[in-house]
């Protein structure tokens, strides 16, 4: 396979110093520079983002509908390549990650391709949980047998694809990935492949609050899944009594892990995990109710 151009969309909203990071960690990828192009899509940030990707040689297109999934749309509907991949503000990619990540596409059955990204220097109990789980481990994601997708951290897709499935739902406003890969598998009729090598680091929440918002944004996702994709996922009323029991247990098991903890030595590890799971758990059913509530969403197969 010829290398192909490769468009790299990167939205911002008030990137900091991490957003630094990634800018010059993506002047310094291996891939030839005059077969790729790095877009930064600005969301209406109000600190020097847009300054910097411009100092450092990059476009910058504005975006003042906020939300990532504008955004990234937005970086599509500019991008001149055949590829467009996508990374976030707060990830730093390697030097070789474009080279691995395109390259699942020499197969014409493959649509969209998901790196392997790796948290970056975990240290607090939120961080250490996202690199213990994997929580963008996108060969997990992939195999997940309803709604395979692969995290925009660290992902690429054909150009043709957004003009024959469209692009990102607006509506959503977490989980937007995963609803595009699923119209990829089946409006597209492609496949999504996983490339180990290209590799990505994430800067994953790094307190509480913020990984609280994270999960219950999570479960806001799942309800407008489960809705819309209503006559693949039987939401009913098990389910959502065992989504119920799922929170009580989780609770239950914290204090197991103070017991572990002292007992078998092993430090804060098993606190840690067993306290952000109930906050997982916890996060993930009050962000669906509240998508049932505010959008009256309705399950079950259609009638």
């Amino acid at each position: 396979m010829d290398r192909p151009f490769v468009s790299i969309v990167v939205p911002v909203l008030n990137g900091g110093a991490a957003f630094q990071d990634l800018l010059r960690s993506l002047d310094h990828l291996a891939w030839p520079a005059d077969r790729r192009e790095i877009l930064v899509v600005d969301n209406r940030s109000t600190d020097d983002s847009a300054a910097l990707a411009r100092k450092a040689g990059f476009k910058v297109i504005d975006e003042q509908e906020r939300g990532a999934s504008s955004a990234r749309n937005t970086g599509v509907r500019h991008a001149r390549g055949d590829i467009v991949a996508f990374t976030d503000a707060d990830c730093i990619v390697t030097r070789t990650w474009i080279t691995h990540l395109v390259a699942p596409f020499s197969d014409s059955a493959v649509g969209g391709v998901g790196g392997r990204t790796e948290t970056y220097l975990p240290k607090t109990w939120t961080e250490r949980h996202a690199a213990r789980t994997g929580h963008l481990d996108a060969e997990r994601h992939l195999s997940h047998p309803t709604f395979p997708f692969a995290p925009t951290a660290n992902a690429a897709f054909r150009r043709s694809l957004f003009d024959t499935i469209g692009g990102f739902d607006p509506g959503f406003p977490w989980g937007e990935p995963i609803d595009f890969c699923k119209r990829v598998v089946r409006d597209g009729g492609l496949r999504l492949a996983f490339a180990p090598r290209a590799v990505v680091f994430h800067r994953a929440r790094a307190n509480l609050g913020d990984f609280y918002r994270q999960q219950r944004g999570y479960g806001y996702s799942l309800a407008l899944l489960c809705a819309k994709y209503r006559d693949e996922v039987d939401w009913n009323w098990k389910r959502s009594l065992s989504a119920d029991w799922d929170v009580l247990r989780a609770g239950c098991l914290v204090p197991w892990g103070l017991i572990e903890a002292t007992a078998l030595r092993r430090g804060s590890a098993a606190i840690e995990g067993r306290t952000l799971e109930l906050v997982r758990q916890v996060g993930r059913r009050v962000g669906f109710r509240r998508a049932v509530r505010e959008r009256a969403l309705h399950f079950g197969a259609r009638s």
